[in-house]
């Protein structure tokens, strides 16, 4: 009996020890792990980079800004904006094929054009600023939780053609691109980010959205829906 009481009462002994064994465990195991977050906030190793684009449903005048987001945790920056458009080079428009051209399309010929054509890949987008007689903004650091208009086209219902803006917007602007649709991507770019590439829907004959997110997903378009009403109605 006594070699009984002597046996359950090691155990128990041994139980406790390894009871407090654990708790000792998690408890430094929790202390490390604060501590590595810590170190990890402070110096930059665990915070959180990403951005969003937000595409308008109606423009000023013929212009359709783009609002680009800083959804991170920190400053993003020398961000920059840059655009791909899948079209071909029959597509391409010269001033004389130009309908009803603005004055500005007048007397400004644009970087790709019969004598130079090439597809419109990776070339980049002015932000939306207005520096006034200076060179538009091709940099910018966006603070967190800020954003930043950044311009893509210009289109009017008057119009036979779509003009693609260039880094010094439309002087002279990128291209004159048919009237029509067209898939695209645009790049997101900034400094320590990876950048993100979001594809891309332009079609001028949408004069309410002539610019937006491509998607088949039918559950991805009613969110946007969804988010478009919410904003509309929050303004």
């Amino acid at each position: 009996m006594s070699a009984l009481i002597e046996s359950l009462s090691s155990y128990f002994i041994a139980g406790k020890f390894e009871l407090l064994k654990a708790i000792q465990f998690i408890f430094q195991a929790t202390v490390a792990s604060i501590f590595i977050t810590w170190i990890g906030q402070k110096s930059g190793i665990f915070k959180k980079k990403n951005t969003d684009i937000r595409f308008p449903e109606k423009g000023t005048g013929s212009n359709y800004p783009c609002t680009l987001v800083n959804k991170s945790n920190v400053q993003l920056q020398e961000c920059k904006v840059k655009i791909s458009i899948t079209h071909e080079l029959s597509d391409v428009l010269n001033k004389s094929d130009l309908n009803n051209p603005s004055v500005w399309d007048i007397d400004r010929k644009p970087y790709i054009h019969e004598k130079n054509l090439k597809v419109v890949n990776y070339e980049t987008l002015p932000f939306s600023d207005d520096t006034k007689d200076k060179d538009p903004i091709l940099t910018k650091n966006i603070n967190v939780n800020d954003q930043s208009n950044f311009d893509v086209l210009d289109v009017k219902s008057e119009w036979n053609y779509v003009r693609i803006f260039s880094e010094k917007k439309y002087n002279p602007p990128r291209v004159y691109l048919k009237k029509k649709r067209y898939s695209g991507i645009i790049h997101v770019s900034a400094k320590d980010y990876k950048g993100k590439n979001i594809p891309i829907i332009i079609d001028p004959n949408n004069e309410e959205f002539p610019i937006a997110i491509k998607s088949s997903n039918i559950l991805i378009k009613f969110r946007n829906w969804v988010c478009g009403i919410i904003c509309k109605n929050s303004f």
